[in-house]
């Protein structure tokens, strides 16, 4: 039983021990928390928001570059087909220069020679059918003068009652003896009937 008084006397000791306690602390003014000392897991916690803070600044700034990046190599093809196509569009214009004055030069050159031989060769064909059609013409106004000097001659020889059995000659005898008789000359030269008549 002293041992149950005994425990009864100190619980009641530390109860009213408690309460002072509890007095003093409501009726004195708050003490200032004490400051404590960093730790060894402070200091890590600290160097961890260092580097996640590091990690998201250099995380933005290689963003940002790889986006110019991005857009200087965007930039740089694009500028590059579009000197491609301007490059292409100055040689297909150089080459339809080439092409021109080339064409104009053979124009000029040989297609207007050609034209202009062309024409002469025509001209030279024309003189040339011109000349022996008025041959021809002139060979048929020797035949018709011959038989008119023949019917004149046969007229005349019955007039004068005169012997008509006396040498004749046809135009290819006439023509044959043109050795003894002098030949007409024209600005070509002398005119072979014989051959314009088989023609």
């Amino acid at each position: 039983n002293t041992s149950s008084i005994r425990g009864a006397t100190t619980s009641t000791k530390s109860l009213d021990h408690v309460a002072n306690l509890a007095s003093i602390l409501v009726t004195t003014s708050p003490q200032p928390a004490l400051q404590k000392s960093d730790t060894h897991w402070d200091y890590t916690l600290k160097e961890m928001m260092w580097l996640s803070a590091d990690f998201q600044s250099e995380r933005k700034r290689q963003m940002s570059q790889a986006k110019k990046l991005a857009n200087a190599v965007k930039l740089h093809h694009s500028t590059l087909q579009l000197r491609k196509l301007r490059e292409r569009a100055e040689f297909e214009a150089r080459v339809r220069r080439l092409a021109g004055k080339l064409g104009r030069d053979v124009y000029k050159g040989f297609w207007k020679k050609l034209e202009r031989v062309v024409g002469y060769k025509q001209r030279l064909d024309g003189e040339n059918r011109r000349r022996r059609d008025m041959d021809r013409h002139l060979v048929e106004l020797v035949r018709q003068t011959e038989k008119y000097g023949e019917i004149l001659i046969e007229g005349r020889q019955n007039e004068l009652g005169l012997d008509r059995d006396g040498p004749r000659f046809t135009i290819e005898e006439a023509l044959s003896q043109a050795d003894a008789m002098p030949t007409r000359r024209s600005k070509t030269g002398a005119i072979d009937y014989t051959k314009m008549d088989r023609d």
